[in-house]
């Protein structure tokens, strides 16, 4: 029906009214009014069409089959491809950044457009005319808003569609293990394979909860209440931006849906297996449950490592840790702010679980402990920080890779040294609670540098920490005998702290001075004089008895130690980014719900830490490496 005549309070229309009324160029301006608001619809959707295009990466059609002519070097096989694709995609985006701004460019010229006719005709017409024209100017654009904007949504899923594919199902079998006889389906893989913290888009967002732990979160907030108002305006504000971009297109866009769903029938068809990632190699494994308890259970019958318990002694544990610390509080060691950060409320018990080492070919097994909101959490976080300072100042440690390279680059090699590493067999479940007590008496005069507790406190939260080494597996309750479970907040601490103590223990009984001596946890780097090799090794391994060391030698002058490849020269060592040919090399897939920026970041990351890593002769190679990754 023509717009003239959905207007039927007048006569023939309200175009025709304002006709007879009026003169043919107050009709003409009129109908450019009407024209505008129009054009004003179709523009505000085409700016909103666009900013959605730049926002998810992807290009409108007009823009990508204008530009089809460079096709054939995209499909051709040349040492360029990477360079077509980004130089077509930079151009691309350039194209749609002009575009949005000549749209609002357009936008506000026909905002002043509008503007000077709603000032021309209030002039000219009548109130009542002017009145109906307006209704009938906001009628229109409000429908062709509507409608436009309907059309643009089904445009951007099919342009999410076209342009990011599905992630092939063959790219993900480096990332899965499996240790069953089941046939995986290709669409199981590509989701498993994407590990564990792949980030999936909602189809629905749970506003309860969401609303629920931001109340949550701002009502504990140490701040004013005017302060807690506007945080929560800001956080109203994004959660609508959110459920305004996601509403029409992101419930369609995730393109695993499909394999989620038959993911989800595959499990609920086999429960005899389960689903973990593995100890190195950074891969998702695949095996039967009942192997993987077998294999935990025979770890548990280690007498001299591991007793069973009878109950659970969580609440035990508790009172005995809060009731220290009110002793603490008391001696004026802590004070209130303190108390309250550490004392426990509502522990769980520990939960013991196990990771594969899929680099071994019968079945073995990592014991980690998750020590989440345990009785000795709080406590165990408390001596990290405290061992922390102390171990910073250490000749020894290195916090990572950057650090030891830095190191590296200033050794002048001696003619007749050699590069070796020493590894300490299950360094957690041989550090013993009395070792550590032993070491902490030692090194207290400087241990007390760093904190305020006095001697017999500070021991007796060690012997605490120790005390809470129990946890549940398969609704059994255990006790560590031995050593502190890895997953305890203090054990790194305690690993280090013992492992500083050798490290001072062999040079004391040495008659020459170790040029590199790295300690990393428990991998170490030394360079020493090849004749000195058996005596180190004899030195190291005589420390204590349950602590015991293998060593490895540098192949044809080469050793890696962390994620460096060191090689020995004639007079200096050159360094190279290395990764475990068990590794998998998998990193945050990008199609996960992480933002854009999160996601670039992590490949200009892993880009500049490996560059970082290599000396510049390696730099080609390392480049070609990553990018491969």
């Amino acid at each position: 029906m023509d717009d003239n005549m959905q207007h039927n309070l007048f006569r023939g229309g309200l175009f025709q009214h304002i006709r007879s009324e009026h003169d043919d160029v107050t009709y003409r301006d009129c109908k450019s009014l009407v024209n505008s608001r129009k054009k004003m619809a179709s523009l505000i959707n085409r700016r909103i069409f666009l900013l959605r295009c730049r926002t998810e990466d992807i290009f409108p059609k007009h823009i990508v089959n204008n530009i089809k002519q460079i096709f054939s070097l995209q499909v051709e096989t040349h040492p360029y491809n990477r360079l077509v694709d980004r130089t077509l995609h930079k151009f691309r985006k350039s194209l749609l950044n002009i575009e949005i701004k000549i749209t609002i460019w357009k936008i506000q010229k026909t905002e002043n457009n509008i503007q000077r006719l709603n000032n021309l005709l209030q002039q000219r017409l009548t109130d009542e005319n002017f009145r109906e024209l307006t209704h009938f100017a906001n009628r229109v654009e409000s429908s062709l808003v509507n409608r436009i904007r309907t059309a643009n949504s089904k445009k951007l899923v099919e342009l999410e569609r076209e342009q990011k594919p599905v992630i092939p199902i063959d790219c993900s079998d480096k990332y899965v293990k499996n240790y069953t006889n089941l046939d995986i389906p290709g669409e199981v893989k590509s989701v498993i394979g994407l590990g564990s913290k792949h980030g999936i888009v909602p189809c629905r967002l749970p506003m309860v909860d969401v609303v629920k732990d931001i109340e949550s979160c701002i009502s504990s907030a140490p701040i004013t209440e005017e302060e807690k108002n506007l945080c929560r305006v800001e956080c109203t504000g994004a959660v609508n931006n959110y459920l305004k971009r996601h509403d029409k297109v992101d419930k369609f866009r995730f393109p695993y849906k499909k394999y989620l769903r038959c993911t989800n029938e595959f499990i609920q068809n086999n429960p005899e297996i389960i689903i973990t990632e593995s100890d190195k190699g950074n891969c998702t494994v695949v095996m039967f449950k009942e192997e993987y308890i077998r294999g935990v259970t025979g770890l548990l019958e280690d007498e001299e490592t591991y007793k069973p318990l009878n109950k659970d002694p969580t609440k035990k544990i508790q009172d005995k840790v809060n009731n220290k610390l009110k002793e603490m509080r008391t001696a004026g060691l802590i004070n209130e702010i303190e108390y309250r950060t550490l004392i426990r409320h509502n522990s769980v018990i520990p939960k013991l679980y196990c990771l594969r080492k899929t680099h071994k070919d019968t079945l073995s097994l990592r014991p980690i402990v998750s020590n989440i909101n345990a009785p000795t959490y709080n406590l165990g976080k408390l001596m990290h920080d405290i061992l922390s300072k102390v171990l910073s100042t250490s000749p020894y440690n290195v916090k990572n890779s950057i650090q030891a390279k830095e190191i590296i680059k200033n050794i002048v090699v001696p003619k007749g040294y050699i590069l070796i590493s020493l590894d300490v067999v299950s360094l957690f479940t041989n550090i013993s609670k009395d070792l550590v007590i032993r070491v902490a008496h030692k090194r207290w005069n400087y241990i007390k540098n760093f904190t305020t507790l006095d001697k017999a406190t500070f021991i007796s939260l060690i012997e605490l920490c120790f005390e809470g080494g129990y946890f549940s597996f398969n609704n059994k309750f255990y006790q560590q005998l031995n050593g502190t479970a890895m997953g305890a907040p203090a054990s790194t601490s305690f690993a280090n702290l013992v492992m500083n103590d050798l490290f001072d223990f062999v040079c004391d009984r040495l008659t020459f001075r170790i040029l590199l001596m790295l300690l990393y946890v428990d991998d170490t780097l030394m360079l020493i004089p090849l004749e000195m090799r058996q005596t180190i090794f004899d030195l190291f391994n005589s420390y204590h008895p349950s602590i015991k060391f293998t060593i490895e030698d540098e192949n044809e002058n080469k050793i890696p130690f962390l994620d460096l490849l060191i090689t020995r020269e004639e007079t200096n060592l050159t360094t190279c980014w290395y990764t475990k040919t068990i590794n998998s090399n998998r990193i945050i897939n990008y199609y996960s719900n992480h933002s854009n920026t999160q996601k670039v970041n992590t490949a200009i990351s892993l880009m500049y830490r490996a560059l970082s890593l290599s000396d510049s002769k390696f730099r080609e190679e390392t480049t070609q490496k990553v990018c491969k990754i």
